[in-house]
Order: structure tokens, then C-alpha cells, then sequence
């Protein structure tokens, strides 16, 4: 591919991804919402235990105490099956979440080849596999988290240099889910499919990449917004006291509102991102078919 053709990849993708997001904002949205109920579920069972946890510790304790009949071993036991409980609760409705945001994706795929399908169709043909979109998001997530451990090291100018190698790393792995979907493969072949796909743009999809974060970081810190002003108004000055009710009352309301208006900003990014995975795998196949 030659160097003109690279630069000007990334721009049609991503005009050809609007245009696309924009014809089909209506259903994009609805599925999107859907995808992220299952997403919400999760978080706002945790939310609940938070907020019980904070705002009533020693009516917890009594009331465990109460159930467990005084059994110092039981209490643990029933705390230890409640965490278990959660994290299994969250990794199920992460898979279903995931599953839909894929599907969103194969929607847009199918829209840009000309051959479109019933949702439902699209969906039966995937939801055998719903299992693999989350072992790959476990994946590229922990690859991640271990490059991020060691540029999260880096000081000055360094910084830089780390979220570059972030993005790339991401770059090589951006279309391991979409794979998935579109060529009927696990998750191991999808991450390896990515890279020997993405590689042949890799430094072009990295900078698409970060020109799309630039404009969607700022909503999530947005949505945070709320819970981190309340953090460093009310617990993070001398004058409070710790674990006030009120204190803890507000930081409750405001960790609610953020997690209402991150669901909504991830509602609308989400058909955006997989319309670019879409607009990029097309591509691709059509540049390097025998890839």
C-alpha cells in the first residue's frame, strides 16, 4: 500500500463511519442501549452493595451477625460467596453486553457490503460465540493493563510515549471481537487475525485511533465529573469528617449521576466504534483480500 494511500485511509474510514453511524442512529441506539442494560445490571448491583456498605456498616455487620448466628467463620464464609457471587453476576452480563456491541458492528458490516440481514438472524448466527467476545476483551484488557504497569513508570515527556504504545498496542488488536463475528473463529485465531490484518496499517489505525479518544475522552471525564468534585469537596478536606452521613450520602448521589451519564456517553460512542471496526475490515479485506 502506498504511502498516499495510507494516509488517506484513516480519513475515509472515518467519514465512512459517520455516514454510517448517522443512517442508522435510530437502531444503532436502541441496540447500544440494550447492550449497555447489561452493562448497568452489573454496576448497579455493585452500586447497591457500595452504597449499603457506606451508609449503614455496623446495620450490615448486625444483620450478618444476625443470620450467621455469631459465627465469626460464617460471616466470612457468606461475604466470600457474596463477592464470588458479583464477579460472576458482572462477567455474565459483560458476555451479553458484549455480544450485542459486536452485533452492532455485523449490522454495519452487512449495511456496507450491500447484503443486509434480519437482526435476529445476524444475532442467532453469534450468540453461540458469546462466550469468545469476552475471553477476547479479557485479553486485549489484561495486555493492557500489563503495558500500562510498565509505562505507567514513565515521568515528563516519557507519558507521551507510553499512551503511544497503548494506542498501538490496541491498534493490533482494535478488530479481534468484529473477527469474531464476521469469520466465525475463537479467540485466540481473532486476536491473531487482528494483527496480521492491522499490521499493514498499523501506524495509520493508531493515529485514528487517538484523533477518535481526543474527542470522546473529554465526555467520560465529564461523567465523572460529579463523583470526583464531591471526592475532593467533602473527603479530601481536613475539616470533614470521614464517613459523615451526609458526606456519604453525597458521594452515593453523585456516583449514581455518574454512572447515569457515563451509560449515556458509552451509548453513543459504542455504534460509533463499531462502525469504524466495520468501515476498517472492509478495508482491509478489499486492499489485501488474500489476508
Amino acid at each position: 500500500m502506498n504511502r498516499h494511500l495510507a494516509l488517506s485511509t484513516p480519513w475515509s474510514i472515518l467519514y465512512q463511519s459517520v455516514s454510517l453511524y448517522r443512517a442508522n442512529f435510530g437502531l444503532f441506539f436502541r441496540l447500544a442501549l440494550y447492550s449497555n442494560g447489561w452493562f448497568l445490571a452489573s454496576n448497579l448491583a455493585w452500586f447497591t452493595a457500595l452504597a449499603i456498605l457506606l451508609a449503614s456498616p455496623f446495620a450490615l455487620l448486625i444483620f450478618l451477625a444476625h443470620v450467621s448466628g455469631g459465627q465469626g467463620w460464617l460471616v466470612l464464609a457468606i461475604a466470600v460467596v457474596f463477592v464470588i457471587a458479583m464477579f460472576g453476576l458482572s462477567i455474565f452480563t459483560s458476555a451479553k453486553g458484549l455480544l450485542r456491541q459486536a452485533l452492532i458492528g455485523q449490522i454495519a458490516y452487512h449495511t456496507l457490503i450491500g447484503q443486509p440481514e434480519p437482526v435476529q438472524v445476524i444475532f442467532r448466527r453469534m450468540r453461540p460465540r458469546m462466550w469468545q467476545f469476552w475471553l477476547v476483551e479479557a485479553a486485549i484488557n489484561a495486555t493492557l493493563a500489563c503495558v500500562g504497569g510498565i509505562t505507567g513508570k514513565f515521568e515528563g515527556g516519557w507519558i507521551l510515549l507510553g499512551i503511544a504504545l497503548q494506542i498501538f498496542v490496541l491498534a493490533q488488536r482494535f478488530l479481534a471481537d468484529f473477527i469474531i463475528a464476521v469469520e466465525s473463529c475463537n479467540a485466540g485465531p481473532a486476536l491473531r487475525r487482528s494483527q496480521e490484518q492491522c499490521n499493514s496499517l498499523l501506524l495509520p489505525i493508531s493515529g485514528m485511533l487517538a484523533i477518535v479518544w481526543l474527542f470522546i475522552v473529554p465526555l467520560y471525564l465529564l461523567a465523572f465529573l460529579p463523583a470526583i468534585a464531591v471526592w475532593q469537596l467533602e473527603w479530601q478536606t481536613p475539616e470533614t469528617a470521614l464517613f459523615t452521613r451526609d458526606s456519604v450520602v453525597h458521594l452515593i448521589q453523585a456516583i449514581g449521576i455518574s454512572i447515569v451519564l457515563c451509560t449515556l456517553f458509552q451509548t453513543l460512542t459504542i455504534p460509533f466504534w463499531q462502525s469504524i471496526k466495520a468501515s476498517l475490515y472492509q478495508t482491509l479485506r478489499a486492499s489485501h483480500p488474500s489476508v
